[in-house]
């Protein structure tokens, strides 16, 4: 069955509020043939993701509007890989206690920063600076990269291939390193665009 992921835009949105909409969810799921898997919260952009696995996006629609009356302002279908990847997770957090009210309540957002680090050319770089300094400047790139991004996914290619390129994952709060690691490089490493 199709998994879609959907939009909702509320002014004001609380964590505590989504909670309770995702557990009226969880109720009325099984009318309209879905599967609420999860959902995503974000009180400062006021908007709110759910993945639910479903028929259509009709039923999708239809769920919502019957278990909490707040319908999508858009629905996706999604890949489960692809959210897996970017999102980190497809099914509720496992490490979120449950409140007095027995909801798991969880503030996670959904925005991620995909950083690309790209060196233009490694030939040319090892040409300028030679071969061992060149490798050791990039696997001096990747050790920095993978401690600066101890939470993130870091996809690394060969080492031998023409380009070398590192796709992090980054939660946005994450993102202020960026500039530290932007520095750092152009400094070392010219040729390199992050």
């Amino acid at each position: 069955m199709p998994i879609y992921r959907d939009a909702h835009i509320i002014p004001g949105v609380k964590a505590k509020d989504v909670a309770e909409g995702h557990s009226k969810d969880l109720i009325h799921q099984q009318e309209y043939g879905c599967k609420c898997m999860t959902y995503w919260t974000d009180e400062e952009r006021e908007k709110v993701f759910c993945l639910i696995e479903a028929p259509d996006k009709d039923a999708v629609r239809e769920l919502h509007k019957r278990s909490h009356g707040l319908v999508p302002n858009k629905i996706i279908e999604v890949s489960s890989k692809v959210v897996q990847s970017f999102l980190g997770r497809l099914y509720d957090p496992e490490d979120v206690e449950s409140n007095d009210d027995r909801l798991k309540v969880f503030n996670d957002s959904s925005f991620r920063i995909l950083l690309v680090v790209k060196i233009i050319d490694a030939i040319l770089l090892q040409r300028e600076v030679g071969s061992a300094k060149a490798n050791e400047l990039l696997l001096q790139l990747s050790d920095l990269v993978k401690k600066v991004y101890l939470l993130a996914e870091v996809q690394q290619s060969n080492m031998e291939e023409t380009n070398l390129l590192f796709h992090l994952l980054l939660r946005p709060q994450q993102s202020a390193v960026l500039c530290l690691l932007r520095k750092a490089w152009r400094l070392k490493m010219p040729g390199c665009s992050i």
